[in-house]
């Protein structure tokens, strides 16, 4: 079993870790509703036990909640291609914009020999990164390897 992040009171009063907070415990829940093995569960754990010993200000245990949070979902996705809800449109729409969104924004701008179109590719390649990864979701989702939790 995966262990819960202890609650502090300093977490409800940050309105900026609540929310970090949340989605890292509903993360948890999710991943507690599976079966995992023993291995798996013990490694995971020992990303949740800095967070639970963390004695520093509340800037710097919301990032480590998130840099935590962040390894978690790596270690899941690799070991048993489960992933959180949105997981593949919150990546692919930032690679769409660096892939294909500023290469086409170069192309158009050395065609029309004007680099003020520079920025045009990159709501192309937003557009096409988030149709690639809310597919990719949609996919992981009728696979049953979506995790009942947001990314």
């Amino acid at each position: 079993m995966i262990i819960q992040i202890e609650p502090r009171e300093a977490i409800y009063q940050n309105k900026r870790l609540t929310p970090v907070f949340i989605k890292m415990q509903s993360l948890i829940t999710a991943l507690n509703r599976r079966y995992i093995s023993d291995d798996l569960s013990n490694r995971i754990n020992e990303h949740i036990i800095p967070v639970n010993l963390f004695s520093g200000s509340d800037r710097d245990l919301m990032k480590i909640i998130v840099k935590e949070h962040g390894s978690i979902v790596q270690l899941v996705e690799k070991e048993l291609g489960l992933v959180p809800r949105k997981h593949y449109a919150n990546q692919w729409t930032a690679l769409g914009m660096c892939v294909f969104g500023l290469p086409l924004g170069l192309v158009f701008s050395a065609f029309l020999d004007n680099y003020a179109f520079l920025s045009i590719g990159l709501p192309i390649g937003l557009a096409i990164g988030a149709g690639v990864g809310t597919r990719m979701d949609k996919k992981a989702e009728s696979e049953g390897r979506q995790l009942d939790c947001d990314e």
